[in-house]
């Protein structure tokens, strides 16, 4: 089977090394090529036509942002953000634009290295299509949905994603009505760091209440509950959320598996 091709993005030479390197030991990846900037980048896409495209915010002459709109309104294909934690709105904003995941630059380091390659590989495979224009301007005012413990719900709904999920999950909760009768619960594997940010930008695509949930907090209607990264969500018979500490043996994070099971 041919490897899957990749080009890097970034204008650190020391940044185009390591990701070369980390991603080039694994059979199935190949790199093909490295840009310095968004639009040395848009000419390499057209020239190689890789598989996938590792890219940056923060670059000269073009940035990550307006590169991504361009690779994705002419060659789509599956994008990768890799970039530092003070960049994270903006990288969420590189979803919007057509990117599928964020990965921060801080964790592109060795002990890091089999994770990022998992998640290289899986987004690698990903159909792309050409990128959704955001639909914020037709977004109506939230409703503000009492999250007291009267609730009684026979039913919520329970999302488990990892790579590519974030996309995913605003065009899934972009399309549900303000009024959605039920309660979601969300575990998405994803660094820590990048919760808050997950959540402001979901919550501005979507008519939900999107939020990091408290401990012991009732589940309400028309809210989306995001859990934390370092923490196992999962919901009890009273319609109360709590969380588990993750354990030495869980490769992803926040546990999928508990929080399907106790749904």
């Amino acid at each position: 089977m041919k490897p899957l091709r990749g080009l890097i993005v970034d204008d650190s030479k020391f940044m185009q090394e390591v990701l070369t390197a980390i991603l080039n030991c694994d059979d199935e990846l190949k790199i093909v090529g490295v840009a310095d900037n968004g639009q040395e980048a848009i000419e390499k896409v057209e020239s190689l036509k890789p598989d996938f495209v590792t890219m940056d915010i923060t670059m000269p002459v073009m940035d990550g942002l307006e590169a991504i709109g361009h690779i994705m309104d002419k060659y789509p294909l599956p994008i990768m953000v890799i970039t530092d934690i003070k960049d994270a709105k903006v990288a969420f904003h590189a979803l919007s634009l057509g990117a599928l995941d964020v990965f921060p630059k801080s964790d592109v380091q060795p002990e890091k290295a089999e994770l990022l390659i998992r998640k290289t590989k899986i987004l690698a495979k990903i159909k792309v299509l050409r990128h959704i224009r955001n639909r914020t301007s037709e977004q109506k005012p939230k409703q503000t949905v009492s999250s007291q413990s009267n609730h009684s719900f026979q039913k919520v709904v329970a999302i488990a994603c990892s790579t590519g999920g974030p996309k995913a999950l605003a065009g899934i909760l972009s399309t549900l009505p303000a009024d959605f009768p039920y309660p979601i619960l969300i575990s998405q594997h994803i660094e820590n760091s990048f919760i808050a940010s997950l959540v402001d930008w979901i919550n501005h695509v979507s008519p939900l209440t999107v939020k990091t949930p408290r401990e012991g907090e009732s589940l309400a209607p028309a809210t989306a509950y995001i859990s934390p990264a370092n923490k196992n969500m999962i919901v009890d018979f009273s319609g109360k959320i709590i969380f588990d500490d993750m354990e030495p043996t869980d490769i992803y994070h926040p546990s999928c598996n508990k929080l399907l099971s106790s749904v």
